[in-house]
Formats: structure tokens, C-alpha cells, sequence
């Protein structure tokens, strides 16, 4: 028969496992998501007012995979409108799982623009600084002089910086994205004109001609 001691000892441990903050399971996945506000416990918190690389994607609902703790792990499922996903840290590393994403956007490059974002099925793994490992779906809607289109493409880790190849349905546009660190973006669109009318207003727009089509660089931080 077990002491009563005992079964009180375990019965204060499990409460304070139980009843550990939610901020201090997502401190150990460092700043993929970041919130105005972290409240409640590990296994029932809320993150208020999230952010995912400086785009608000609401409130999550968020709680401690508890499979994973045996893996050697800390994976933090995150749940809300826009984002179905996890933030996880391990001793090899940080990263982050998005079973879907489809975040809304308004950011303009000149003539360019970004209308929407959709990331399905990644799985994202960073050791240090450095994408060790990279893969997942993403869309992106882009408006520019010449009307809207959606490129996809696949994640991939180039180098140490995470980076994505997008290419519209008629392959006329192309949208290089690279991630050299966590707070800074690189981008290169190339778009192929279809006729000399096209050209010229690219050009007009300030796009340069290269060989490999209009072009156009920018870069900014989250």
C-alpha cells in the first residue's frame, strides 16, 4: 500500500506540472510566433493578439503536446481562424509545423503588392541560426500593373536562410523569396513579357530587363 505521503507528494507535483504557465513552454520555442498577451497553462493557454513574422493572425488557442515531452521535445499546438499549427524546441533546435495557414496581407513594393499568404503541410527546422531543415506548400497572391496572380512553389533551406521558388500557372511569373535570418526578407520577381507593349509599360513601372525577364529586387524586415 502507498504511503499517503507519497500519494500527496505526487498529487502537489502533478498540480504544479499541471498548472505551469503557458509563457514558459513558448519562451522555449523562441519568437515564431510572437503575442500581445500569453495567459493561461500549458495544457490550456491562450495566446491574444499573435503575430507571425509581423502579421497579426489573432488569437490562439494553444497547449502542450504531451507525447512529445518523451520524444525530448516541446511542441506547442497552435490553434486559431488563420493558423492550424506548432511552435517546437528541442536541444537540436527550434522550428515550427503548419498544417495550414492563410494570412491576409497588405504590403506594397512599388507596383507590387501582396495581397494574400496560404502555407500547407510545412515542417520548418532551424539549429542555431541556420534552416536545417525545410519543406511545405506555399501560395501567394501577387497584384502588379498587370492584374493579380497566384504563385506557388515549395519551402526549401538554401544555405543557412530558408527560401521559397514561386512560379505562376503560365510560368510568366516568377517570385524567388529568401529568409537569411528570422527578421529579414529578400525577394526577386521576374516577370516574362508577352508582347513589346508589355515590356515597355514593365520598364515604365520599374521593372529592369534581364535575360531572364523583367525584374524587379526588395527586401524589408518583420
Amino acid at each position: 500500500m502507498i504511503p499517503v505521503r507519497r500519494l500527496f507528494a505526487a498529487a502537489l507535483v502533478l498540480a504544479l506540472v499541471l498548472s505551469l504557465p503557458l509563457r514558459l513552454a513558448m519562451s522555449l520555442t523562441g519568437d515564431v510566433i510572437s503575442a500581445q498577451a500569453v495567459e493561461g497553462t500549458i495544457w490550456n493557454g491562450r495566446l491574444v493578439g499573435a503575430s507571425l513574422a509581423g502579421q497579426s493572425i489573432g488569437d490562439l488557442d494553444a497547449r502542450l503536446s504531451f507525447g512529445s515531452l518523451f520524444l525530448g521535445e516541446v511542441r506547442v499546438r497552435l490553434d486559431g481562424p488563420l493558423l492550424h499549427g506548432a511552435a517546437v524546441a528541442s536541444i537540436g533546435g527550434r522550428g515550427g509545423e503548419i498544417t495550414m495557414l492563410n494570412m491576409p496581407i497588405a504590403r506594397s513594393f512599388g507596383p507590387v503588392a501582396l495581397s494574400g499568404l496560404e502555407i500547407s503541410d510545412a515542417r520548418i527546422r532551424f539549429r542555431g541560426d541556420d534552416c536545417s531543415e525545410a519543406d511545405g506548400r506555399v501560395g501567394l497572391q501577387l497584384k502588379t500593373p498587370f492584374g493579380e496572380q497566384r504563385l506557388s512553389g515549395m519551402l526549401r533551406c538554401n544555405g543557412a536562410g530558408l527560401s521559397a521558388e514561386l512560379v505562376s500557372q503560365s510560368a510568366m511569373q516568377r517570385l524567388s523569396l529568401r529568409f537569411p535570418d528570422a527578421g529579414h526578407y529578400q525577394a526577386t520577381l521576374a516577370v516574362r513579357a508577352s508582347d513589346t507593349q508589355q515590356a515597355t509599360g514593365l520598364s515604365a513601372a520599374g521593372f529592369r530587363e534581364t535575360p531572364i525577364g523583367h525584374v524587379m529586387k526588395f527586401s524589408g524586415a518583420f
